[in-house]
């Protein structure tokens, strides 16, 4: 067990003890024994499912990190709860008045809290298709259809019928070029192989191809070489500090993640031929933007930030990255980042919808 999960672990055990007390004290009806023993099974469910083990049925397997990903941010926002009632006490205590809205508070907010949880995972469940339009003086043979998908995270959550439900919106769209821009497994090669969820991926249909890249999900169990052979048997070709030139004079180049690989000499190195293509590059992190618009790159794509995902992330990550989500001009170079098609941890969504990105390539009048 590394050490992240021991961490993970020992806060859902606490977690779930003061949530447990905190409800059970205030609201009215949780003091039987069935609210304890839910806090135990959501936090078992957790753990379970997030284990070495495959759990059988897949079904089951399924349901249970469903269930515990869901605790885990119901804990949390709990917690947040929890602590705006005992900031509101504390004055009141020093002025000498008694505090009468405890359970009132506690009761409201847990109301609020599983509304909100509700509408994130329909959010989460609703994708839909952005698109964009970049116009180049590159010669590019005709207008080109390009279509990005990023953080489809495929495991425990996202299993076959995700994946089988994304190659028919990608398909519907007749895009010429499908780029993956990486985080395509969440964590276990094992687990998108038992649910069939990686061999779904089969597909997806593009006129030039479908292209990937690494995320730093994608390295977590050590077997990105095993992904790049799996992804290959599904009509995949993975770019990894590698480039390749496409018939209609769009060159696409793929990095390694920055997890991975924090320097630019690879993007450097690659760019050799960037003026005579419409060149794109394939950069899970949005991290490189300004070297990759230097370097003579058209359009940058990225994922990864999951547009902070939900409350109060989108913050971080507005603060972490040049650009967290959108497209923009990064010295005449076109960035697009998207929040991406899947999700992590928690099956929920407060931010943007999640997406795949239609971009639309045009010759400049």
């Amino acid at each position: 067990m590394n050490l992240f999960m021991i961490v993970m672990y020992s806060y859902l055990v606490a977690m779930g003890i003061a949530v447990w007390f905190y409800y059970r004290t205030l609201i009215p009806g949780l003091n039987t024994w069935l609210w304890p023993l839910g806090v135990v099974l959501c936090t078992a469910s957790y753990i379970v499912s997030h284990s070495s083990y495959l759990v059988q049925p897949e079904l089951l397997g399924r349901a249970l990190a469903w269930l515990g990903n869901v605790w885990v941010l119901f804990g949390f926002y709990s917690l947040v709860l929890m602590l705006i009632n005992g900031l509101l006490i504390i004055p009141a205590k020093l002025l000498g008045v008694q505090y009468r809205f405890s359970t009132p508070f506690a009761m409201a907010g847990l109301a609020v809290i599983c509304a909100l949880l509700a509408f994130g995972i329909y959010k989460a469940q609703s994708p839909i298709v952005r698109t964009e339009y970049v116009a180049t003086h590159k010669p590019v043979a005709a207008d080109t259809k390009i279509l990005l998908v990023t953080d489809l995270h495929l495991g425990r959550i996202n299993a076959q019928g995700a994946a089988e439900d994304l190659c028919r919106r990608v398909n519907a769209q007749n895009p010429d070029i499908v780029l993956l821009g990486g985080d395509i497994v969440d964590e276990r090669l094992d687990y998108v192989l038992n649910n069939g969820s990686l061999q779904a991926l089969s597909g997806l249909k593009a006129k030039l191809g479908v292209y990937a890249a690494y995320g730093n999900h994608d390295y977590l169990d050590a077997a990105s070489g095993r992904l790049r052979g799996l992804l290959a048997q599904q009509g995949i070709t993975v770019l990894e500090n590698e480039s390749t030139v496409l018939p209609n004079g769009v060159k696409l180049t793929g990095l390694r993640d920055y997890s991975r690989s924090r320097g630019t000499e690879a993007l450097k190195r690659l760019a050799a031929g960037n003026e005579d293509y419409f060149s794109v590059i394939i950069d899970h992190q949005p991290r490189r933007l300004t070297e990759s618009a230097a370097a003579g790159y058209d359009l940058s794509v990225s994922g990864h930030t999951h547009a902070g995902q939900v409350w109060p992330f989108r913050y971080i990550t507005q603060n972490m990255y040049l650009l967290d989500y959108g497209t923009t001009q990064v010295d005449g170079m076109t960035a697009i980042v998207s929040n991406g098609n899947g999700f992590w941890g928690p099956p929920v969504r407060f931010g943007p919808y999640p997406e795949i990105v239609v971009i639309n390539v045009k010759k400049a009048k």
